[in-house]
C-alpha cells in the first residue's frame, strides 16, 4: 500500500511539474503576442501622426509585461528565502 501511495505521489508530481512547464511556455507566448500587437498599433498610430498615441501604445505592453516579470521574480526570490529559513531552523 506503501509503494502505490509512493508510485500516486511520484506521478502527481510529475503531472504539477508537466503542467508548470506548460503554463509557463504559455506564459511567454502571451506576452510576445502582447508587445508586438502594442508595438504594431503604435508604429500605425506614428503613421498616422498620432506621436504621443502612438510612444503610448508602442511602451504600456512593455511597461506591463515587465511588471508582470519582475513582480513574480521577487515573488519567487521570496519564497526562496522563505524555504531556507525554514530548512535552517
Amino acid at each position: 500500500m506503501a509503494e502505490n501511495q509512493g508510485g500516486h505521489r511520484q506521478w502527481m508530481e510529475k503531472a504539477y511539474m508537466i503542467l508548470g512547464g506548460i503554463s509557463q511556455i504559455g506564459g511567454v507566448v502571451v506576452a510576445g503576442a502582447l508587445i508586438l500587437a502594442g508595438m504594431y498599433y503604435g508604429h500605425d498610430l506614428l503613421v498616422h501622426d498620432k506621436s504621443l498615441e502612438g510612444f503610448t501604445a508602442m511602451l504600456a505592453p512593455l511597461g506591463v509585461v515587465g511588471t508582470a516579470f519582475f513582480g513574480a521574480r521577487r515573488s519567487q526570490q521570496k519564497e526562496k528565502q522563505r524555504k531556507a529559513v525554514a530548512e535552517r531552523g
